[in-house]
Order: C-alpha cells, then sequence, then structure tokens
C-alpha cells in the first residue's frame, strides 16, 4: 500500500519555519520534532536512510496505543523522493487514509541523503476531526512509533508505545529558525523514550504477574483450604488461610495497585475513556477494595467467632461469597487486561498472546474441576468439634 500524499515541489517561505514552541522526543531510533506555530504544527521526523518508513502516531482517545491514534507515514519512493500520509488507526491493522485531510511538506527539510532518512511537513492545529488529536502542552499523551525496511506494511516487532507531553517546555530544544538542513544531528539522547517505555513495560509485565499470583493460585488455595481442608488440616487450615489470602493475596495486590498508578499518568488513573482500560482499572479498583475489606472482615469473624454457636452467622457468609466474587472478578480481570496490554502496547507476537490465553484458560478449567470434584464428594467441612482454634 503508498502513501498517496506526493511531496510538493516549491519550498514554504522562510517566515513560516518560525516557531513559537518547540519539542522533541525520540524512541526506537525515530526523533520526532514538533514546533507549534499560530495555525500550523509542524512536524520532523529523523531515523536512518538504512530504513524504508517510519511512522508515528498520537493516540486521540486518551489511550496509549494504536488503536485510536492519529498516524503520520513516510515512505521513501523507488526514485529516493519521500511521500507523507496522513492516516488513523482504528484497530491492529496498517491505518486507513484520513478523508479529505492535507498536509504541507517542506520539501527542503524532507530527504533520504547522507544517510539520514528526514520527513518534514504541516498540519493545521485544530480540527472538529474527531480523527485528529489535540497536542497538550501539560498532559501526557499516548505516542506509538512504528518502522519497516520495504514498503509500508505490518511493522512487526518494530514498534514501540510510550507517553509523553508533546509540547511541555521541558522537551523544548534550540534550533535556528532558517535551518532546513535536513541532515541535521540526532540528538544523542535518541533512546531516552525508549528506556523508559521499556522500563514501564517490565513494571507493567510485574504488575500482571503479581496479579496473576495473588488470584489465580493463591486466593483459590486459599479458599480450597478453608472450604474442603478444616478436619485433615486440623488448627493448620486457619494458619495456611491467613497465609495464603490475609496476607500473600493482600499484599500482592496492593504492590500490583501500586506498580499500576506509578506506570499510568496521574490524568489516566481512573480514565473511562476507552471500555478495555476502563473496565480493567474500574474492576481493578472494585478489587483492590474488597480485599482490603475482606482482611479486615476476617479479622473480625475471628474476633466474633463463638464455639456454641448453632449455626452460621451472616457476616461469616458475606465473607464466603464476597470472597468468591473477588476471585471470580480478578480471573475476569486477567483476561481484560491480558486484552488491554496487547491491544495497547503491542509488544507480545500472536502466538505468544494465544499461548497466554490458553495456559490462563487450562488454569481456570482446572481449579474448576478441583473444586467441582471436592464439592461433589466431600462439600464444605466445618469447624472440628466446633470448638475456637488457637491461633
Amino acid at each position: 500500500m503508498r502513501p498517496s500524499t506526493a511531496l510538493p515541489t516549491l519550498a514554504l517561505v522562510a517566515s513560516t519555519l518560525v516557531s513559537t514552541v518547540s519539542a522533541q522526543i525520540c524512541g526506537l531510533g525515530i526523533c520526532l520534532y514538533i514546533n507549534e506555530n499560530t495555525d500550523t504544527i509542524r512536524f520532523r521526523m529523523e531515523t536512518s536512510a538504512s530504513r524504508g518508513w517510519m511512522g508515528f502516531g498520537i493516540n486521540t482517545g486518551g489511550g496509549t496505543g494504536m488503536n485510536g491514534a492519529e498516524v503520520f507515514c513516510a515512505e521513501k519512493n523507488a526514485d529516493g523522493s519521500v511521500s507523507v500520509s496522513h492516516r488513523y488507526a482504528s484497530s491492529q491493522a496498517i491505518p486507513q487514509i484520513i478523508s479529505g485531510s492535507s498536509l504541507t511538506i517542506v520539501a527542503n527539510a524532507t530527504s533520504t541523503a547522507n544517510q539520514k532518512f528526514v520527513a518534514t511537513f504541516d498540519r493545521a492545529k485544530l480540527s472538529s476531526s474527531a480523527q485528529i488529536a489535540t497536542l497538550s502542552s501539560s498532559a501526557a499523551q499516548g505516542v506509538i512509533f512504528a518502522w519497516g525496511s520495504g514498503g509500508l506494511a505490518d511493522h512487526g516487532s518494530n514498534h514501540l508505545a510510550t507517553q509523553v507531553t508533546l509540547l511541555a517546555s521541558s522537551n523544548a530544544y534550540t534550533q535556528s529558525s532558517s535551518s532546513t538542513d535536513p541532515n541535521q544531528s540526532i540528538p544523542t539522547d535518541s533512546t531516552s523514550a525508549s528506556d523508559t517505555a521499556q522500563s514501564s513495560d517490565r513494571l507493567r509485565v510485574a504488575h500482571g504477574l503479581l496479579m496473576f499470583i495473588a488470584w489465580c493460585i493463591l486466593a483459590p488455595a486459599g479458599i480450597f483450604v478453608s472450604r474442603y481442608m478444616k478436619i485433615s488440616l486440623g488448627v493448620w487450615w486457619f494458619r495456611f488461610h491467613i497465609a495464603l489470602t490475609g496476607v500473600g493475596v493482600c499484599a500482592l495486590t496492593i504492590i500490583a495497585f501500586i506498580l499500576s498508578l506509578y506506570v499510568t499518568p496521574a490524568s489516566r488513573h481512573f480514565s473511562l475513556s476507552d471500555h478495555v482500560s476502563g473496565s480493567h482499572r474500574v474492576l481493578g479498583l472494585i478489587i483492590v477494595i474488597l480485599t482490603v475489606f475482606q482482611v479486615l472482615l476476617g479479622v473480625l469473624i475471628d474476633r466474633l467467632f463463638k464455639p456454641e454457636r448453632k449455626s452460621t452467622p451472616w457476616h461469616d457468609k458475606a465473607h464466603w461469597w464476597l470472597g468468591r466474587l473477588s476471585l471470580l472478578a480478578a480471573i475476569a480481570n486477567t483476561y481484560v487486561g491480558l486484552l488491554y496490554y496487547d491491544n495497547t502496547y503491542g509488544s507480545l507476537t500472536k502466538s505468544t498472546t494465544t499461548g497466554l490465553y490458553s495456559a490462563l484458560s487450562i488454569l481456570v478449567a482446572l481449579i474448576a474441576v478441583v473444586f467441582g470434584v471436592f464439592e461433589y464428594r466431600n462439600g464444605a467441612t466445618k469447624h472440628v468439634a466446633e470448638v475456637k482454634l488457637n491461633h
């Protein structure tokens, strides 16, 4: 698929090169310069001339990934010229050209000479289209980078998603207003955004792993012990239950929650702009609240326990059902979290994503089978001799 916007043959007058705000964002070996003028925004993309195309996108809906991003793609043509296309990504596929959009390419600042691939172009500053992003000088926005070695096609693993404040003064740099040299050096900090994104990505993976351990391993084990092992374990069932759920699940959930807050900009902590990420955040917050409440309720139940009781009090039953609902919600949110991560950051291969979903589904099915067998054969066990355990 060939980009449709051809290079203009005339350069813009020098006065249009003067900008009021400048910003520089680099990642994945691509450097992006943004100059804000009165009515337009000038973008300048730089990368190695060995690449066939490069692109960057700005998420229009408050997300951080490809879905819902305004995308600019620059491609080298067979004759050595450069074409730039203005696109919109509605899915994890080659973005479609935005109908009626026009970019003004700065010909004397666009080149593939001297081992540099540079594209410079102007876009209207404001637009009523939902497919066009409004750049901010105060809030972090989702930005994506991608490149390929041939014609415009699937980028494979050559992509990066990060979050930056596009017009922040801290990103400002000094550049001559009359400079149109397409071979201007790429700054030495060209990997800073990539390094930051990789660090954040590791924290996101840690968040997911901690929640998986807490809710797909420790929580089912804690519920299993309390429901089926009271007689066989004696006093130890309660100690195991506390260790698995009261300590393990609660501690890992809180740590994972803190990690999620750390890697997400404050303005998007509980944003509902995207239904997948919004669902994951809201459900996650509910799970965290229920986890803390369950621990406190468990402590209260232990204090209120009476060996001579003849029936199960309501607070015990509430503890059971809240625990079951929390487990189901957390397992569901694990699936949503995988979907959110894959849609937003796209760093997993298709086979890896399929493998993770399959492994999770097998584990959930195994948990269901084990609980079903014990429920059918033994049912729930009661406190041994209805005596308060010495713990």
